[in-house]
């Protein structure tokens, strides 16, 4: 029983909400204000407020009125239960691959133009440039970014993307929507996304995404170093590690990977490319963020490392 002491109106509210859920069968406000250490007056007057939040449902039978949990507190429990999942799913592959190459480990969701940071991975060795969760950047700046956008039909990246000009966030970001159009369809032909240092000086990755049922893209994966270590002899081993790593992923999360994904060679470093031209940004294999964003995705954030 919890004590009704100083409370707030908050408060009190878990408190039913906890004490709704664990009860087998509805309460009467009789039962709740008991269990909950609340007089009679507040409990009925906290339910009416939940219940127009869709977080308690009441249903009378005769005489008796009983509160049960509302749609909206049994739909926050699937998408809190979906959250650990999705960790529980990624937490040993992306562990794995830090320990395994000694690098950094992002993985992030499109958002609008946008990638969001939700999980991440650090190396044994204690050399990170790791990312905040919740951390946003310029897609088109980062590689986790990239990687997300390659997957996107021409009508959603030109929603996206309406100007010839983009914001940049170095001197090496791409400046232009036919940049970034070429840019994409290499990262299409190879399989994976590089970061030249885009996003931020110092710091470069590769990214490439992982696909959930339906060959739709979920997340992208990275590798996340500085220059020094990210070497034109290094990057093969890298890039196959990072591939290897989104397909393990992909399988768990019961995804195959677009047929026409990644028919260049692996782990060839980007060849230079003839302009693209509209028909080119047609050969996006996959629309993303059509499929389910299995994370919450934090606001604020300045553009940090990726």
């Amino acid at each position: 029983m919890a004590g009704g002491g100083d409370l707030s109106s908050l408060e009190k509210g878990l408190v039913i909400l906890r004490e709704l859920a664990g009860s087998e069968s509805g309460m009467t406000a009789g039962q709740l204000a008991q269990a909950a250490g609340l007089n009679r007056t507040t409990t009925y007057r906290l339910c009416d407020a939940l219940e127009r939040g869709g977080w308690v449902r009441r249903s009378a039978t005769g005489d008796t009125t009983e509160f049960e949990l509302g749609v909206s507190a049994l739909g926050l429990a699937v998408l809190i239960g979906d959250k650990y999942d999705t960790e529980a799913r990624l937490r040993p592959v992306i562990s794995e691959l830090a320990r395994a190459i000694g690098e950094t480990v992002h993985v992030g969701v499109l958002a609008g133009a946008e990638v969001v940071h939700v999980a991440r991975a650090l190396p044994a060795s204690g050399f990170s440039v790791a990312a905040r969760i919740g951390t946003r950047e310029y897609a088109h700046c980062a590689g986790l970014g990239k990687a997300l956008l390659a997957t996107l039909a021409r009508e959603e990246f030109e929603e996206l993307y309406p100007d010839e000009r983009l914001r940049t966030q170095t001197i090496n970001s791409l400046a232009t929507r036919s940049a970034l159009r070429q840019d994409l369809d290499r990262v299409r032909s190879r399989g994976y996304a590089l970061d030249e240092e885009e996003g931020t000086l110092g710091i470069k990755c590769v990214a490439t995404p992982i696909f959930a049922a339906g060959a739709q893209p979920y997340f992208a994966l990275s590798v996340t170093s500085v220059p020094a270590r990210m070497t034109e002899d290094r990057l093969p081993d890298i890039v196959s590690a990072v591939r290897g790593a989104a397909a393990l992923l992909t399988a768990a999360f019961g995804g195959t990977v677009p047929r026409d994904w990644g028919n260049g060679s692996p782990a060839a470093p980007a060849p230079a490319a003839p302009p693209a031209t509209d028909a080119d940004a047609g050969a996006a294999t996959r629309a993303a963020r059509r499929g389910r964003t299995p994370v919450s995705v934090p606001q604020p954030a300045a553009p940090g490392v990726d």
